[in-house]
């Protein structure tokens, strides 16, 4: 991007446009659990802020992932798409606060957005697949699947829009799948260790939410244990653009130099007599003005010995010694 703070006009009309819709999105969509889960619902929303705090960094995309995916999984099949909002956006708030490169207040913004707007259409894909909070596990396994697939697909198309349009080298669609291959690891881990959790806090009740901590702390574990290769990838994609780079710029100079030579080449027709060229055009010119025309040279006139010998001669016109 053009700067690591700063987005174009055009993205930032783009980013506009998202947080727009997910206002509008929070406004129609977003709700609250009912009385009787309330209690519940602060304790998932603080175990979420938790996790939130410890991100993945993938290095090569200079992204960071939060490993709070089960917890999208488990508020939308137990407290429904409407409160489910609120616990994905205090997650990601907590990641975009303790992370040590604070971003911009409008990253910020187009960040949650993108949450938001990824959480409300994973709830639709969940309603719409016949998902309904409190049923059975058998009953939520494939519209919470549906679901993840969704809030997956929706978030890495709104961020890779963003970078496409800042970053016109990468393409969007290119950009997509990319994310998808690397993301969808963390989105399908999360919605089988939120399907996972659902069934205990079944089995044992409520309190077995807090089973969700050790698999998110593997899955951070599991990322970090490669952040050293993902470091050294990057570093050595960061070494070939540099590379990249300067080839373009010597190419261009080299391009640009030989733009300003001029060489004559091949046969040139001239005159026996007086030596004047015949160009292309079958016109004749003097040879001098053909050679200053034709190349960078630049003639003046002088007199050699044989001609001051034959036209001079009777003058004194030799160079005096030194």
């Amino acid at each position: 991007m053009q700067s690591k703070n700063r987005f174009s006009p055009a993205t930032r009309a783009c980013v506009g446009v998202v947080i727009s819709l997910a206002i509008a999105a929070l406004v129609l969509f977003g709700g609250t659990p009912s009385s009787a889960d309330r209690g519940h619902f602060l304790v998932v929303l603080a175990l979420s802020a938790i996790i939130g705090m410890h991100t993945m960094r993938y290095s090569p995309a200079k992204v960071e992932l939060s490993s709070s995916h089960p917890f999208l999984i488990y508020a939308i099949a137990t407290f429904g798409p409407g409160a489910a909002v609120w616990i994905i956006l205090l997650g990601m708030a907590t990641t975009l606060i303790v992370r040590k490169n604070r971003a911009a207040p409008t990253r910020v913004a187009f960040n949650l957005a993108a949450i938001a707007l990824s959480t409300v259409s994973a709830g639709a894909v969940f309603s719409a697949l016949g998902g309904v909070p409190g049923q059975s596990i058998g009953r939520l396994v494939l519209p919470l699947l549906g679901a993840a697939l969704s809030y997956s697909l929706i978030n890495s198309a709104l961020i890779t829009l963003v970078v496409s349009i800042e970053r016109p080298e990468i393409r969007f669609l290119k950009g997509v799948v990319v994310a998808l291959q690397w993301g969808g690891v963390a989105y399908l881990t999360g919605y089988a260790i939120g399907v996972a959790v659902l069934y205990a806090t079944s089995v044992l009740g409520k309190p077995a939410i807090v089973l969700i901590l050790p698999p998110c702390w593997l899955l951070l574990s599991f990322y970090r244990m490669h952040e050293a290769r993902l470091e050294a990838e990057r570093l050595r994609a960061d070494e070939v653009e540099k590379l990249n780079a300067e080839l373009s710029k010597s190419l261009d100079e080299l391009q640009e130099a030989l733009r300003h030579i001029k060489q004559l080449r091949g046969m040139l027709p001239i005159c026996m007599h007086c030596k004047s060229i015949r160009d292309d055009q079958d016109v004749w010119h003097r040879i001098e003005a053909y050679i200053v025309e034709h190349s960078d040279a630049l003639l003046t006139h002088s007199l050699c010995d044989d001609c001051r010998e034959t036209h001079y001669g009777h003058l004194d016109l030799k160079p005096k010694p030194r």
